[in-house]
């Protein structure tokens, strides 16, 4: 590893981008323990309604969403300062390169998902609609009506709309302190207008790039 890219890399981060993953862990495996064990669906289950203390444990555990939010603001964080370094690749590139970062491995996780899917009979033939918009990431997008084949790939759209917007946004502003205090009020107006989790998590990343605009001063 070079002495530039030791010195930027924050162990920290690594810490925290662990704690997510434990979170976001929890939420599925005890969603799907609640359903296997006793039958529950914890989506549309409240507290109160459960009967034992480990059903609420459990129902506790799945609750945990804040892995995923966590998740935005690193990854907002991460890409506003590569956006910032001194060697900042130009808009093309950038995009050319995050694409490759994701899509390779997402496509092995699709097919992957439609083998599983037929291996444990629960295979439902797709049709070709259904898997050119999963395959464009639209499964995520809001009121797309695209049923998803992974259900968890939903962040993907979020993310690659955002590797999209991002650097343009940068560039049309020109003020690092605009798109600071930006960043900062997008999640704050998506609470304030009360868009579902999926639109405030798009927000959060915008709150990582202001965190990371924010860092030096």
């Amino acid at each position: 590893m070079s002495a530039a890219r030791a010195e930027s890399h924050n162990r920290a981060l690594d810490g925290l981008r662990g704690f997510a993953v434990l979170l976001v862990f929890l939420v599925h495996a005890a969603g799907n323990t609640a359903f296997v064990v006793w039958g529950l669906d914890l989506q549309g289950a409240s507290f109160a309604s459960l009967t034992s203390h480990t059903q609420r444990f459990v129902f506790w555990l799945y609750r945990s969403h804040h892995g995923v939010f966590l998740f935005f603001v690193l990854s907002g964080y991460l890409i506003g300062r590569m956006w910032l370094a001194p060697d900042a690749m130009r808009y093309g590139r950038f995009a050319w390169r995050r694409t490759l970062r994701i899509y390779p491995a997402f496509v092995v996780a699709f097919a992957a998902s439609l083998l599983f899917a037929y291996a444990s009979g629960t295979w439902t033939p797709p049709d070709w609609p259904r898997v050119a918009g999963n395959l464009l990431f639209l499964n995520g997008a809001p009121a797309s009506g695209v049923a998803p084949f992974n259900i968890v790939t939903w962040s993907l759209f979020y993310e690659m709309t955002f590797y999209l917007a991002f650097p343009l946004l940068v560039m049309a502003i020109r003020n690092r302190t605009a798109v600071a205090v930006l960043g900062l009020c997008a999640p704050v107006v998506a609470v304030a207008a009360g868009v579902d989790t999926l639109a405030l998590c798009w927000s959060l990343l915008f709150a990582g790039v202001s965190v990371a605009f924010g860092r030096d001063a």
